[in-house]
């Protein structure tokens, strides 16, 4: 029975050993992660300080929406024409 009990207890050490240890690597990894993380943030509030919704003028804010809108329409006319081409091509005269 002795030489039982001494086998159990060193694989429940090896056990508890490795479990700590995992746990260890974990909590450096976490500390890991929340660094890139508070980095990620100090790079996001540095780039947004110097933003100013004030500084889009007008004119600039109608040229973008106009050309987004140009943009859809061109894209519209494109698939209407491939469209057109593929009912063309399946169904010939």
């Amino acid at each position: 029975m002795g030489f039982l009990e001494m086998i159990l207890s060193q694989i429940i050490s090896i056990i508890v050993f490795g479990m700590l240890g995992l746990g260890l690597m974990k909590a450096f990894q976490i500390a890991s992660d929340l660094g890139e993380i508070k980095n990620l943030l100090q790079d996001i509030k540095r780039n947004t300080n110097n933003y100013s919704p004030a500084q889009v003028s007008p004119s600039n804010l109608a040229r973008a929406v106009n050309a987004e809108d140009q943009a859809e329409n061109k894209m519209e006319h494109h698939k209407a024409m491939l469209e057109q081409a593929l009912k063309e091509e399946a169904f010939p005269e």
